[in-house]
């Protein structure tokens, strides 16, 4: 099998699992093509393939432009967040009153969506380790 037809496969493939709501599924199962990428699947077509979607409209690779943070005073977690624009949320909650000694960028860009699932699990975790209170400017569960 040429790279060009497996490519052809790979995305044929992710068509059908992206109309099953299953978004990113070339990188969420890369482990699962790990055999036929060790085989014939280079680096290179890799990335060809990563363009040719953001090409055709894929939003997975082509919208991840939401960051994670949270703020901390010290070690202490008072804020936990999402936003598009790092140093502009910054200076907002500095604007707000929020007493916080730095902003801490978590992970890499993602899209909208799992930010804000993130933002709603972290809140949770945090919760269940502090009795139930949420951090200390998180008015909310969702973070919304």
């Amino acid at each position: 099998m040429d790279i060009s037809s497996l490519e052809q496969e790979i995305v044929m493939k992710f068509s059908i699992l992206k109309g099953n709501g299953k978004n990113g599924i070339i990188f969420a199962k890369r482990e699962q093509l790990q055999t036929v990428q060790s085989d014939c699947l280079t680096r290179r077509s890799w990335t060809n393939l990563h363009n040719y979607l953001k090409r055709t409209g894929d939003k997975s690779m082509s919208e991840r432009d939401t960051y994670k943070y949270e703020l901390r005073k010290g070690n202490k977690v008072v804020y936990v967040g999402t936003t598009k624009d790092l140093e502009r949320r910054e200076s907002e909650h500095k604007a707000d009153g929020k007493d916080f000694t730095r902003m801490v960028q978590i992970g890499r860009k993602t899209t909208t969506e799992a930010a804000g699932e993130w933002e709603s699990d972290r809140i949770s975790t945090y919760k269940s380790n502090h009795n139930g209170q949420r951090p200390e400017y998180n008015l909310n569960d969702s973070g919304k």
